[in-house]
């Protein structure tokens, strides 16, 4: 916009212009300054921030957007705290060497705990990968792929 190479910026909802309000007032004031046309196509119609009504309904959506995201933090916090207070375990997939619900997977962990006993003996990490192979112990992305079976 500030090098003069646009005539407008169109966007599919006016909220990916700008995350937020202070973005949007300083996006209105630079279209104003260098005449490009900002507009985004909605369900409702076209938004024209070159418009008072326009920048009214941008700066409503705007200040509506960035209360969503505010919202959506606390209740990620507040999941967060809740799963920690009742000792449930948080990962998207299986980590090596447990269940789903926190309990280990003994065959994974004990490989793990000779692992670590082999690293502190010098052991490289090449030979207990080569070990580990040999015994189809697969990390849970190379297993759900099987990719290595």
């Amino acid at each position: 916009m500030e090098d003069g190479k646009a005539d407008a910026i169109v966007s599919r909802h006016f909220d990916r212009m700008y995350r937020t309000p202070w973005d949007l007032e300083d996006l209105v004031d630079l279209a104003e300054a260098t005449g490009v046309m900002l507009a985004a196509a909605q369900a409702q119609g076209v938004l024209d921030l070159s418009t008072p009504s326009g920048r009214l309904a941008a700066r409503i959506g705007a200040v509506v957007a960035r209360n969503e995201t505010e919202m959506r933090v606390e209740r990620q916090v507040l999941g967060h705290q809740r799963r920690r207070e009742s000792g449930r375990p948080f990962w998207s997939t299986r980590p090596f060497g447990f269940e789903r619900d926190g309990r280990h997977r003994e065959a994974e962990a004990e490989a793990l705990r000779q692992a670590y006993r082999d690293v502190l003996a010098g052991v490289t990490l090449w030979s207990i990968t080569k070990d580990w192979n040999s015994r189809g112990l697969l990390s849970i992305t190379e297993w759900s792929a099987g990719c290595c079976a």
